[in-house]
């Protein structure tokens, strides 16, 4: 049993149904474009960084979240303990965050992470050549 179709109401002038030209006033007046390109708009955001990905980041760095207060402690005790200093294991502390937030294990905290990549680090492993830069700035120190 096929179903009737339901008649649809049509514009005499164009054949189109009538629910498509409501509205429209003037069917037969196209819009007139200006022969002049659009002028551009002031930036209003002193940051061009997101407006502009490709010139490369902005000279401002965001301002990092500093490290909890039991985080610090535990740095400062492994420093104490160890021929490391502070600033050192802090800053491949922050690395390993950094290595979390990009390919981290869902099984585990972002502080276990990063706490692991410093006992790696202290301990010779892969982190001490993955953060080998950091080891041969505070190297000239010791």
């Amino acid at each position: 049993m096929a179903r009737k179709q339901r008649r649809v109401p049509k514009d005499k002038a164009t054949g189109l149904p009538k629910k498509y030209l409501s509205g429209a006033r003037n069917r037969s007046a196209k819009p007139v474009r200006s022969s002049e390109p659009p002028r551009p708009t002031k930036l209003v955001s002193s940051s061009t960084s997101k407006l502009f990905p490709h010139r490369g980041p902005s000279k401002v760095a965001p301002k990092r979240k500093p490290l909890s207060e039991a985080t610090k402690k535990s740095l400062k005790e492994k420093a104490e303990k160890s021929r490391f200093f502070y600033g050192e294991l802090a800053a491949v502390y922050r690395k390993g965050q950094g290595a979390y937030l990009s390919s981290g294990s869902r099984n585990v905290p972002m502080a276990a992470w990063a706490m692991g990549r410093v006992n790696a680090y202290m301990r010779g492993g892969k982190a001490r050549t993955a953060d080998a830069a950091i080891y041969a700035r505070y190297n000239k120190k010791r």
